[in-house]
Formats: structure tokens, C-alpha cells, sequence
């Protein structure tokens, strides 16, 4: 097993050296085989390492059991432990969400706040194997995928790495068996209530019998899918890139219908570039309906809409602060921002994270916790080494987050920043910065947003601290 993570290291370049690792432990064998793995390569690469537990509360006894397990391991090896008690089955429900999304929400959500706190660099590393690679691949293949869904389990994302994605179960139970590591055994995987175990012990152990090699072949068919989507996406860059008219800040449609038509779904959603998480094929079948027969539109959300129109498609972003649920405190409008900006703040009484999950998330995501910031905040374009870390991702610089998010070139100079000091609050399309984030703490909020306006100015706002309201300088 060591050898494989080795290879993945190497591979995927997951540890430069001197990182701290937030390893995400639920007891089970894969995540003690991660850890020890990493304690083991702790010396070699100069780790620090830190472990994060989820206790879930929904396994009663056994979830006890689990979270104490960790704790008393932690303890043992001097090893920083950090806890997550969250009633995931009464928050799911609150959210209209499935346990497991909302389980998984919660996971990454704490990663990703323990490891901002030890600085930029840090890792988060998680105990996905080859094994889980494969059983996501067959899921996303009854839901109805695309090329991406094919790819499965990625071996980095972001500050995220999985130093066991070539290592099988079978190679973490003699590994396990070998080091005489002690794990937990968690009930529920054996309970066929879950898409995930139905997967794990029906539909994998038939293929199996098959094919004895079914899971290498399809862990090696995966890795030949992220290549080949790795390619669509560079072509489908050159497509939006070719296709952009820069008067008219739309994309001409008679080069999007030349495409291929495997590289339109695949410019769409980059086109669409963060705004692509909350939509589903259907919505992307419909843009591209649009592209071919040269009108429509479609909504995709209060705040955010595609128009066909006079062989254009158009992107339009709009507020929805005329609507939000919260009582206002002040209200500005910045006139002739940017290029043809109008920039709008506005301090308002937060209602608290979950009442806006369930009607506002355009408002959650572009609101700042008021009360964070000290001193004097610049609206300004990016500058050279400008990093920032959206909420629930790494801290990346702003060409890398641009490049990934596929914002045209010409379009970058032209996104307004939002900075306190060194430090950015806000980007436009991106949203807040993690650090200055509203939670459930937060008792006041600022909100930003922007629409299209003729003219420019460059402008500074001023946080007025005594009587709730921002000044405009």
C-alpha cells in the first residue's frame, strides 16, 4: 500500500514538503490507514499533521464509540484533534437536503475552516480509494452523466488530496493486518438503505464475478476519461475565447454553432463558470437549444439569466436585494464603476446563514460580516499577487482562480474587488472571501452587487462603525 501512496504523491505532486495536513479521520479502516501511512511519512516529507473527526449523531452508541476511538488515538500519538458535532439528520432536513449531501456539506465545510487556520499551505487529506473512485464512477452513471461525471474521484482538488485514490480495499486491509492498526467498523455500510452500499456490496461484488479485474480496469478507463475531458475543456476554452465579441459582451452564436457537438455543453458551462454548480442538464440542454435555433433564454436562477438574441448570447447577472427577507439599513449606489458598472452596497440586519440557505443564497454568497471589517475597504480591479480564498475552497491567486473558472481574458480587469489592506472581502461573481464570511454569529451584514451602467470612476468606501451606515468617498 505505502508504494501506491507514494505513486499518488508523486503523481498528482500532493506535498511539496513542510506542509501542515488536516487529515479527516472517521476511524474506519480507510481514513487509520491514511493516517498512519502519513505518520509514517511524517519525518520524510516534514509534516505537521492535525486530525479531523465528524461525529454525524446519527449511529447512537456506535457514533460515540467512533468519535472516542479517534479522540484516545489522537491522544496517544500527540496528534492535534479537532471535533464536529452536527445533527446531520436534523439539519438535512431543515435544508431539504439528503443525509448524505448535507453530511458531506458539513465534512468539507470543517476542513476547510481548520485548515485556513493554519495558514494558506495547508492540506486537507481525505481516505478516498480506488474503490470509491470506481463506486462514484457507477453511480454517476445511473444518474446520467457526462465526460466529467466518468472521471471519478479526482486525486487533488484544490488544497484537497487523496493519497490512497491507486490503493484498493483489499490493499488497505493487508496493510491494516501488517501494521496491526486498530480502526472502527461503521454498521451502516452494511445496510442497503444507501445508493452507495447498494453499489459496495451488490452491484461491484457481480461485476466482480464477471471480471476479477473490473475495479483496476475501470480506475484505469477513469484516468483515460480525465485526460480526454482535460482535452474538451482546453478546446471548449478556445471556443468561448474565439467567440467572444468584446463590444457587444456576448459570445457570437455562428462560432458556438460551428463547434462540435461534443465541445458546446462544455463551453456552456464554463461560460457559466461558478453559476455552473446550481444547474443541471436539463437547464444546459435548453442553452444549448437556444444557441442552435438562435433565440430564447433561460433563467437559471432570480439572479442569474442567458439570452439568445440577434445572433448573440448574453449573460446578465441581476440583484435580488428589491426581494431579500431582511429589514435595510442603508442603501448606496456607486455610479460609473469600472467598465459600465454600477456597484451597489447595502448594511442590512442578518437573519442568520440557514433562514438564507432556504431563499437567498445569491445574497449569503455576496455578503460580507459587517462587523469583521476595521478600517477603510477600497473597491478597486485586481493587482499583481492578489490571492483569495472563496468560501469552502483553498486560497488560490486570482489568475489560478480565473483560469479555472473560465473568465474570459478580456473580462478579468473589468471584475470589481472589494479589499481591507492586503486582504480581499469580495470579487465579483466569485463572492466573499472565507475569512470575513457571515455566520451565525454575524448580527450585521454588508451586501454587494453589481449591474451594468455607462461611464467610470474609481472609488473608496469608508466602514462607518457608529451610525450603521457606509460612507462613499
Amino acid at each position: 500500500m505505502m508504494d501506491k501512496v507514494l505513486e499518488a504523491i508523486d503523481a498528482y505532486d500532493m506535498l511539496s514538503g513542510g506542509e501542515t495536513v488536516i487529515c479527516a479521520v472517521s476511524g474506519g479502516p480507510d481514513s487509520a490507514a491514511m493516517l498512519s501511512a502519513l505518520m509514517e511519512l511524517r519525518a520524510r516529507f516534514s509534516l505537521s499533521l492535525a486530525v479531523c473527526h465528524v461525529n454525524h449523531l446519527m449511529r447512537g452508541e456506535e457514533s460515540e464509540r467512533d468519535e472516542n476511538f479517534v479522540r484516545d488515538f489522537c491522544a496517544g500519538n500527540d496528534l492535534d484533534f479537532r471535533l464536529l458535532r452536527a445533527d446531520v439528520s436534523a439539519e438535512a432536513k431543515r435544508q431539504g437536503l439528503s443525509p448524505e449531501e448535507c453530511g458531506r456539506n458539513l465534512r468539507y465545510g470543517f476542513f476547510e475552516k481548520t485548515a485556513a487556520e493554519f495558514g494558506s499551505g495547508a492540506k486537507i487529506a481525505t481516505a478516498h480509494t480506488l474503490s470509491d473512485s470506481v463506486e462514484t464512477v457507477i453511480f454517476n452513471l445511473t444518474r446520467g452523466c457526462g465526460l466529467r461525471g466518468l472521471c471519478g474521484i479526482p486525486p487533488v482538488r484544490g488544497n484537497i488530496i487523496r493519497p490512497l485514490v491507486f490503493c484498493r480495499r483489499i490493499d488497505i486491509e493487508n496493510y491494516l493486518a501488517e501494521k496491526k492498526c486498530g480502526f472502527v467498523s461503521d454498521s451502516s455500510n452494511r445496510e442497503n438503505i444507501y445508493s452507495r452500499n447498494k453499489i459496495r456490496n451488490i452491484i461491484k461484488p457481480a461485476l466482480e464475478e464477471i471480471n476479477p479485474g473490473f475495479e483496476g480496469n475501470v480506475g484505469r478507463a477513469a484516468g483515460k476519461f480525465a485526460l480526454l475531458e482535460n482535452y474538451v475543456s482546453e478546446e471548449a476554452q478556445k471556443l468561448i475565447d474565439g467567440a467572444y465579441i468584446r463590444r457587444e459582451d456576448g459570445y457570437a452564436l455562428d462560432a458556438l454553432r460551428r463547434a462540435h457537438p461534443a465541445l458546446l455543453p462544455e463551453a456552456v458551462l464554463r461560460l457559466l463558470g461558478n453559476q455552473a454548480h446550481d444547474i443541471n442538464a436539463k437547464q444546459i440542454e435548453a442553452i444549448c437549444a437556444a444557441v442552435r435555433s438562435g433565440r430564447g433564454g433561460v433563467n437559471l436562477s432570480p439572479s442569474f439569466s442567458v439570452s439568445v438574441s440577434k445572433e448573440i448570447l448574453r449573460l446578465k447577472e441581476t440583484s435580488r436585494a428589491e426581494t431579500a427577507p431582511v429589514c435595510v439599513n442603508a442603501r448606496i449606489g456607486v455610479n460609473n464603476f469600472l467598465e459600465n458598472k454600477k456597484v451597489f452596497l447595502e448594511i442590512y440586519d442578518f437573519p442568520g446563514v440557514e433562514n438564507l440557505k432556504k431563499v437567498h443564497l445569491f445574497l449569503l454568497k455576496n455578503s460580507i460580516d459587517y462587523d469583521k471589517i476595521n478600517g477603510k475597504i477600497l473597491l478597486r480591479t485586481r493587482r499583481k499577487g492578489d490571492a483569495f480564498k472563496p468560501f469552502g475552497r483553498g486560497n488560490k491567486s486570482l489568475k489560478k482562480l480565473f483560469n479555472e473558472s473560465s473568465v474570459p481574458l478580456e473580462k478579468r480587469g473589468g471584475l470589481a474587488v472589494l479589499s481591507l489592506g492586503e486582504k480581499i472581502l469580495w470579487i465579483e461573481r466569485f463572492g466573499v472571501s472565507a475569512e470575513f464570511a457571515c455566520t451565525e454569529d454575524t448580527k450585521r451584514a454588508l451586501h454587494i452587487w453589481t449591474e451594468s451602467k455607462e461611464g467610470e470612476l474609481t472609488t473608496q468606501i469608508e466602514s462607518a462603525e457608529a451610525n450603521g451606515r457606509a460612507d462613499v468617498n
